[in-house]
């Protein structure tokens, strides 16, 4: 009997059977029963489909010719290919664990672009280090859909790939009762990309732009740039989420993608002090009947398309660069909180970070604020000769120029 406990003590069966055409089919499947007597009454009705060919559902098919690579090889009766397997990660993972509909996108997008075209015949027992290997060289070469060539891809498009992958691979073995074997990924490091930001000057700028070019513009650049809201949470914000009493605030509860409206990307709901313009201009605002959200386009959410076209509209306005960057603003949010001396734990709440690590790249952001950290806990400089005497007073000509360099005020 090939009955065993797997290393997180599950009962499972492991078969290798041999079809009359001397090709070896092995088979591991977790027992519904997990007693041993369960998983043994198992493993004899595996091995009676197995022998009527019907294992899986339907007639085994003559099984074709080998081809000479190893990973084009068909993957044996019951354990499933990349390609195959794609859909069941997505429903028992990814919706399961409630990733966020834009996550669940992008990872189809991963499978469909990159992973599938080049590893979806290979058997999910079989993925080793050389095949994450094989798609870091394909993705990089920027070979696509179908094997075609495409522009090349960044870094993080690669190391999208490859966490798609190793997620995967980790999901099957977990998900079959075993212990999955030692995988490198070997991501690619990456350079830490500096955020950007508008300077003072062209931040007000913007702002007294978007006050001519419209209430709606004047609240979407304040919502970003005073209150460091992202563009989806804007796109989902309500009337309901703006808070008065005890103080004026607004309350991020969800977020905008496509048609849907979910929890905010750390998954938790944040407060955010409003500032003094921020409240007056959304008390200016009027409001649409039967519209709950507090920026529309007749009494529909904006969509990203829109939001870009309003901030360029205010760039505009202001006779800036026509971007329609909405993240520069809540980049210029965090940078000027930075610079005001605000602690990073306060500015990672007011971003709605979940890993403070993310709020710790504005600090090199702001000129002179390692200089200025120093500074505050070095103490007075010393004086290298305690001993010598004094410096003179200054005299009745004496400037002040000379009085301050002396450690006098200058006034008399």
């Amino acid at each position: 009997m090939t009955v065993r406990r797997s290393p997180r003590g599950k009962w499972m069966v492991d078969i290798v059977y041999t079809h009359t055409n001397g090709q070896e089919v092995r088979v591991r499947r977790v027992s519904p029963v997990q007693t041993r007597r369960g998983a043994e009454s198992y493993e004899r009705k595996l091995r009676q489909a197995l022998e009527a060919g019907t294992y899986g559902g339907k007639k085994a098919s003559t099984p074709k010719k080998s081809s000479t690579r190893a990973r084009k090889q068909p993957a044996p009766t019951g354990t499933p290919t990349l390609e195959q397997f794609a859909e069941t990660y997505i429903s028992e993972h990814c919706l399961v664990e409630q990733h966020r509909p834009s996550s669940i996108t992008n990872t189809r997008s991963v499978l469909s672009a990159h992973i599938l075209p080049i590893l979806g015949d290979v058997a999910m027992d079989e993925i080793r280090s050389v095949h994450f290997g094989e798609l870091k060289r394909a993705v990089a070469r920027g070979r696509g859909t179908r094997g075609r060539k495409s522009k090349p891809v960044s870094g993080k498009t690669i190391n999208n790939a490859l966490a798609v992958l190793s997620r995967m691979v980790r999901f099957w073995y977990e998900r079959e009762g075993l212990m999955p074997p030692r995988i490198k990924a070997g991501l690619v490091r990456l350079d830490e990309p500096e955020a950007d930001y508008y300077e003072p000057e062209e931040f007000e700028a913007l702002v007294a732009g978007a006050a001519k070019a419209g209430l709606q513009e004047l609240v979407i650049v304040l919502l970003m740039g005073d209150a460091g809201m992202r563009q989806g949470e804007i796109r989902a914000l309500h009337w309901s989420d703006i808070r008065k009493h005890p103080e004026p605030t607004i309350r991020v509860q969800r977020t905008r993608f496509k048609a849907d409206e979910y929890a905010p990307k750390s998954k938790k709901g944040r407060s955010i002090p409003l500032s003094p313009r921020l409240v007056a201009a959304l008390e200016a605002l009027p409001r649409r009947r039967g519209c709950p959200h507090v920026i529309h386009e007749a009494g529909e959410p904006l969509t990203p398309k829109l939001v870009r076209g309003r901030i360029v509209r205010c760039e505009r306005a202001a006779g800036m660069a026509e971007t329609g960057l909405s993240h520069k603003l809540r980049h210029t949010f965090a940078t000027r909180l930075v610079a005001a001396g605000v602690p990073l734990l306060v500015i990672k709440e007011l971003l709605g970070h979940a890993d403070l690590r993310t709020t710790q790249r504005y600090l090199h952001t702001v000129s002179g604020a390692r200089s200025q950290a120093i500074a505050a806990i070095s103490g007075p400089e010393e004086d290298p000769d305690p001993d010598r005497d004094p410096p003179p007073a200054p005299g009745p000509g004496s400037s002040a120029r000379s009085a301050r360099h002396h450690g006098g005020t200058g006034l008399n």
